[in-house]
């Protein structure tokens, strides 16, 4: 996609210079013209075979200057047309970017935030799991509880149970999220974001394409008023 917008812009670039070139081209012949066809109007150079040959030689020269305008304006379209289309593809592209990044950087928040959410209950379950079973290799310094001590150890094995239970539930609803976020991007909007790109590359494509044939046309065509001058030049 970067590939064919840096083509445009380079053969946008061409034809702008190209249509400066046959602009001052065209300007100065016209000027020529003008002059040339001043200088013959003096008395000396009036009348005579040579005369009307170089008026009707003149004036084809500014046919061709006229012509050379034209195509410089063409050019000057066809520019402005690659720059427009590859400013418009570049917004999209770079919309399409950052929507899909978006997405893909969601689904890993939440994946990421599931993995978190799994350790916390990894734990929670563990430490819940010693302390129903009386291990008391997880409690500080090995000290042993009485009775007071057991009905302390029954309230905490009570409460790790209660945020056990809770972090189990927080961790099945991220899982049940995270899946149903990966499941959009895999089916929605990726194939979305993929089929928007290959869009834009066939438009991008078609576009430049276009303006070739154009330039190819319209460059034929001028060429083919050289080759009329040529014949024209030819029979005088």
């Amino acid at each position: 996609m970067l590939i064919l917008l840096i083509h445009q812009q380079e053969f946008s670039q061409f034809l702008k210079k190209r249509a400066q070139l046959e602009e001052e081209h065209a300007n100065s012949l016209k000027k020529l013209c003008k002059s040339s066809h001043e200088n013959m109007q003096r008395g000396e150079h009036r009348g005579g075979t040579f005369g009307k040959a170089y008026e009707e030689m003149l004036m084809v020269h500014e046919r061709m200057a006229d012509n050379g305008l034209m195509f410089a304006t063409s050019l000057h379209q066809m520019s402005e047309d690659l720059n427009e289309l590859a400013q418009v593809a570049d917004k999209s592209r770079k919309g399409w970017k950052q929507s899909g990044l978006a997405a893909e950087q969601r689904v890993a928040e939440l994946e990421a935030a599931m993995r978190k959410s799994k350790s916390k209950y990894d734990a929670l379950a563990e430490e819940y799991d010693r302390a129903r079973t009386g291990d008391t290799s997880g409690r500080q310094g090995g000290k042993m509880f009485g009775f007071k001590g057991h009905k302390s150890g029954a309230q905490h094995e009570e409460d790790l149970l209660r945020k056990a239970q809770a972090a189990e539930q927080d961790y099945q609803g991220k899982v049940q999220v995270a899946a149903s976020e990966r499941s959009e991007l895999e089916a929605k909007t990726r194939p979305e974001t993929v089929q928007a790109l290959q869009d834009l590359i066939r438009e991008c494509d078609s576009g430049l394409a276009l303006q070739m044939q154009k330039f190819g046309k319209r460059f034929a065509n001028s060429c083919w008023g050289i080759m009329v001058f040529n014949m024209v030049c030819s029979l005088l």
